[in-house]
């Protein structure tokens, strides 16, 4: 009766382990859930930042045509207008660009 008697004890052990586990673990997963780590970057009473948002908006933007119509040429109608097509998106991030390019112009006039 012994070796019965010590299953049941490892049983009643091993439901009390996972009982007393799942009380510590489920507040701390439920925590979790309800932290928004955005909510701090939302507060902001500066609007230059509202302002620049708008303003690249507004850059962007083609309102001469429907959304409905063409939502393409809406949305990017006059960011490609306003931009120069010389200019690469890569040569705003890449801090070498700038001389890069500018040593292709001086090549091409000494090469003409």
């Amino acid at each position: 009766m012994s070796a019965r008697n010590s299953g049941v004890e490892r049983l009643k052990l091993m439901q009390f382990t996972m009982h007393f586990g799942l009380l510590i673990i489920l507040p701390c997963i439920s925590s979790l859930q309800f932290t928004n780590p955005c909510e701090k970057s939302l507060q902001t009473n500066d609007a230059s930042d509202f302002t620049k948002l708008t303003d690249y908006l507004n850059y962007s933007l083609n309102y001469k045509v429907d959304p409905c119509e063409d939502f393409y040429q809406f949305s990017c109608g006059s960011w490609i207008a306003n931009t120069n097509d010389t200019l690469m998106s890569w040569e705003i991030i890449s801090p070498g660009s700038k001389l890069t390019r500018l040593y292709e112009e001086e090549q091409r006039k000494v090469n003409n």
